[in-house]
Formats: C-alpha cells, sequence, structure tokens
C-alpha cells in the first residue's frame, strides 16, 4: 500500500513541536540555573556567616591564650601547644556551629583550621603553629562535611549537587597606635635591638646610660621641640605627678625629638619618677616607642616612631654608676588601636577580618 507523504501543515506541527520542546529544556535550564544556582549563592552567603564567626571566636581565644603568658615570653615565637590548639578549635567549632547553611547546622573541621602569619598588605596567610598572627577557617557543604547541596531542577542538565564552600581569616595585629596619655615615660628603643635580640627572662636593656649595644635607647621629649634636658626635666616632673599628657602617637606618621643622650643632669627626675610608680617588687612597666634606627648609637633629633614595645624596669641605682635596667617584654596584649606596621610583639587585643 502507498502511503502519501506528509503534508505542509503536518511538516509545520512537528517543527514547532520539536522547538516547543527545545525551547522547554531552554527555560528549565534557565529555571535550574536561577534557582539552584541562586540558592547555592544564598548557602555560599551562609557558609561565610559561618566561617565569619568562627574565625573570629577562634581569633579571641589565641588573644586569651597570649594574655595568659607571662610577661617575658615572646609570642613572636611562641608556639601553640596542643591544648592550645584544642581550645581554639573548641572556640571555632561552637560559634560555627550556631549557624546554619542551606537548612543544615554546620560542623567544622579541625584540619579546616589553619594557623599562620599574615602579610600586612595583602592579607595572605604562611601556615604555622609559631608566633601566630592569623587564624582562617573553611567551612563547606561538601562530600567531606556537612553534605552536598541538591539541586532542585539541574538535573535537567545533569547537575544533581552542588558543592559550597566559604573561608575566613582574622589577623592579630600590631598594635598601630598609642592613644593620648597612654605613654609612660619619655624613653625610645631603637629598631636595631630587635633586630639584634629575641625577648627572653634575661634579655636586658639599660634605659641609662645608652648609646650601646646593651643600651639600645634613648630619651625624648615626644613631639616638643627642640629637645632639651631642661624640657626633659619639666616633662619628667608632670609624669610623675600625672599632670602631663602625652600625644596621641601613630607608628609610621609621628616623629619624636631625642636628645642625643645629653640627659645626665635628669637621672634624678627619672630616679624620682620610678620611685613614684615602681610596685610592690621595684617592677614599672611602661610602653614605649620603637624609633627607626640601624645602630644604638645615642638617637638626636626627629626620628620616625614605626612601633611599640613594654618594658619592665626593674633596677635603677645611683652608685657607683647611674644605671637603669629594664627587661622588654614581648608577649603583651594592649588596648589601643591596631595595625601596626611593625611587630614588636605588643599585639592588639581585637582580632580584625583580614580575608
Amino acid at each position: 500500500m502507498q502511503l502519501d507523504s506528509p503534508t505542509s501543515s503536518s511538516r509545520e506541527r512537528g517543527a514547532i513541536a520539536i522547538f516547543l520542546a527545545l525551547t522547554l529544556v531552554l527555560i528549565l535550564g534557565v529555571a535550574a540555573f536561577v534557582i539552584d544556582i541562586g540558592g547555592g549563592l544564598v548557602t555560599r552567603a551562609q557558609l561565610q556567616n559561618v566561617s565569619d564567626a568562627g574565625s573570629l571566636a577562634a581569633g579571641r581565644e589565641l588573644v586569651r591564650i597570649y594574655q595568659a603568658l607571662p610577661a617575658t615570653t615572646n609570642n613572636k615565637t611562641y608556639m601553640l601547644t596542643p591544648g592550645d590548639q584544642a581550645r581554639i578549635f573548641g572556640k571555632a567549632y561552637e560559634f560555627a556551629g550556631a549557624n546554619k547553611a542551606g537548612g543544615v547546622a554546620i560542623s567544622v573541621l579541625e584540619p579546616d583550621l589553619i594557623y599562620g602569619t599574615y602579610d600586612h598588605a595583602t592579607g595572605e596567610v604562611t601556615p604555622t603553629t609559631t608566633g601566630v598572627r592569623a587564624i582562617k577557617l573553611l567551612s563547606r557543604r561538601d562530600d567531606t562535611a556537612n553534605g552536598v547541596v541538591e539541586t532542585t531542577l539541574g538535573g535537567v542538565l545533569g547537575v544533581q549537587t552542588l558543592s559550597v564552600r566559604a573561608s575566613a581569616a582574622v589577623g592579630i595585629s600590631a598594635l598601630g597606635t598609642m592613644a593620648e596619655g597612654d605613654a609612660d615615660v619619655p624613653v625610645g628603643i631603637s629598631s636595631h635591638w630587635f633586630d639584634s635580640n629575641a625577648c627572653s627572662p634575661t634579655s636586658t636593656i639599660k634605659f641609662f646610660p645608652t648609646g650601646t649595644a646593651d643600651g639600645c635607647a634613648g630619651w625624648h621629649t615626644f613631639i616638643e621641640s627642640p629637645a632639651s634636658a631642661a624640657r626633659l626635666g619639666r616633662i619628667l616632673d608632670a609624669l610623675r605627678t600625672d599632670t602631663y599628657e602625652s600625644p596621641e602617637t601613630t607608628a609610621g606618621q609621628t616623629s619624636y625629638n631625642f636628645t642625643g643622650g645629653t640627659v645626665s643632669s635628669r637621672f634624678s627626675d627619672m630616679k624620682a619618677l620610678y620611685d613614684a610608680k615602681k610596685d610592690g617588687n621595684g617592677d614599672w612597666s611602661v610602653l614605649v616607642p620603637v624609633y627607626q634606627d640601624s645602630t644604638c648609637n645615642n638617637p638626636n633629633g626627629a626620628l620616625p616612631i614605626i612601633g611599640f614595645a613594654r618594658a619592665r624596669i626593674y633596677q635603677v641605682t645611683t652608685a657607683p654608676s647611674p644605671t637603669i635596667l629594664a627587661n622588654v617584654e614581648c608577649g603583651v596584649v594592649s588596648d589601643g588601636a591596631g595595625n601596626g606596621p611593625n611587630d614588636y610583639g605588643t599585639l592588639y587585643a581585637s582580632p580584625g577580618m583580614i580575608q
């Protein structure tokens, strides 16, 4: 039997059907993209909140660990113990787990918590457990933890699941600004001392006499100019009576005027200040600036302040030779402002996001 060939009308109907089928697939594909990719982006934003919360909690716990260390412990060379790491991860896990992503309570994994140092300019983290200044946390919904995100219409395009991850990093920064009135004594330490020494319970520096390798420091009159013994004496007396307001000082921006070592006549004023401020054990903890210098020569004139350190003055003697002895404390967490350009072991108490 001979069959008639399709009419023009039937051929058109077939073409339309094919076109509609293709259009439907395209519409479903677009819907899959909008719904599933959009849902994945929402889940990623929620995971970002998880990582932010967990890393900040971990950073705060690191600060607490540093605050509990003896002041003579150099936190730049301190290696986190297994107990320290367990404490930090516990806080990250607790705060991360208080959040959900895609309707699922998130558990973070210990290998996804990275300790390290970071580049101040870029925020990039270099892994290490010694001298930790940064903590980075990855949260995930994938085959490793918390389960993948199931797609709704993505199967049309062959995409059944989505793996979603987000990370955040916090940094513990060096003290960058000393607030008005926070300076304790008109003495600074040369950056060369830190380049040549590591803080330890036995690392001693002389605040008098200065100009030598063990007296790698100098006396100044803050921003008052010109620096002179008379002006220095007035400042010392006012500090002793709590009537001097030292200037706000920002590392990398402020310069102090140094006396060039001509301060022998003011030694008795410095001793009087020490006697007024020392505790029952003869100790006086002071916040001092670090000035930029490549030597231990007596500093003279205006010099840039590039950071801050704490020192414990523990002995002032008048005979047979006038001497002021101190330990530099490189294990201190202080109030003030962070983002200091140079880290001399005196850290800002609040961690901040760097990634």
